[in-house]
């Protein structure tokens, strides 16, 4: 989840549409335990109470479960994962006790679609939905195809966005944005 800024997004957009947010309650996990600390101040500045942030890796030890150990669900994620991170455990993967791996195992050095999988799973089969930022190359990427027809075939795949090089700050390469509808 980064800092929290995408988070803070989601109550300060409803809140411009003059909508109930109060309700809102808002999760985050974030890997780097400075970066986690700042997310939950963030939260706290901008008066947010119902926000939750976990410190861990969200691939080898997602923190939000349910009571019996289960991935928990959620109505909307809105996601920037780490691109291509190295560090994923390929064969810890294969055997996901979360079964997060719906779509194959994603190639070493190339963890997008673990987080992709991840977050597929954690949707809300009813009504889930998500957008999710990813660097291009998740759409062409040869090693990465099947997982890719598997999504299409999964029939959640709602939209993609292309998005111009030079966007972000601290990445000058094309970007894509992913919208998944489990509806």
């Amino acid at each position: 989840c980064g800092t929290g800024g995408m988070l803070i997004s989601c109550v300060s957009e409803l809140k411009n549409q003059q909508k109930e947010y109060r309700s809102l309650k808002l999760y985050g996990q974030e890997m780097n335990y400075t970066t986690a600390a700042i997310a939950k101040m963030n939260l706290f500045l901008h008066g947010i109470e119902d926000g939750f942030i976990a410190h861990g890796d969200t691939l080898a030890s997602p923190e939000f479960l349910t009571s019996s150990g289960t991935l928990r669900t959620f109505n909307v994620v809105l996601a920037n994962p780490p691109y291509s991170i190295k560090t994923l455990d390929r064969k810890k993967f294969s055997s996901d006790p979360f079964g997060r791996n719906i779509w194959g195992v994603p190639p070493q050095g190339r963890a997008d679609y673990a987080f992709f999988q991840h977050i597929a799973a954690s949707l809300d089969s009813n009504n889930g939905r998500a957008a999710i930022l990813f660097p291009h190359g998740v759409l062409f990427r040869q090693e990465e195809k099947e997982m890719r027809k598997e999504l299409v075939n999964s029939g959640i795949l709602e939209c993609v966005i292309g998005l111009a090089p030079g966007l972000f700050y601290n990445a000058p390469m094309e970007a894509v944005v992913i919208v998944l509808n489990m509806n």
